[in-house]
């Protein structure tokens, strides 16, 4: 279980600093939030789902750890079923 958060050199990697497709993340859903209705919101609601849906998928293809590419899999499944209900 202590191997699933270290990369292949046997560091911990847990955390990595925020890239730039979940500063998007952020930046689109603080602006949907503003934008309560309307096309703005369904236009920035998608973006927000688009920049974490890739956040997600690179997460899963290309995580440093078993614990980055679990965590990958759990948004990008959580992004969908959101985006579904």
């Amino acid at each position: 279980m202590r191997n699933i958060f270290k990369d292949k050199k046997g560091r911990w990697a847990i955390w990595q600093e925020p890239n730039f497709n979940l500063v998007l993340f952020f930046f689109f859903l603080a602006a949907s939030a503003v934008a309560k209705h309307g096309t703005a919101n369904k236009i920035l609601s998608t973006l927000a789902f688009g920049t974490i849906f890739i956040w997600s998928w690179r997460e899963i293809s290309e995580g440093i750890s078993p614990f980055r590419r679990i965590l990958g899999a759990v948004v990008m499944a959580v992004a969908v079923i959101l985006q579904i209900i």
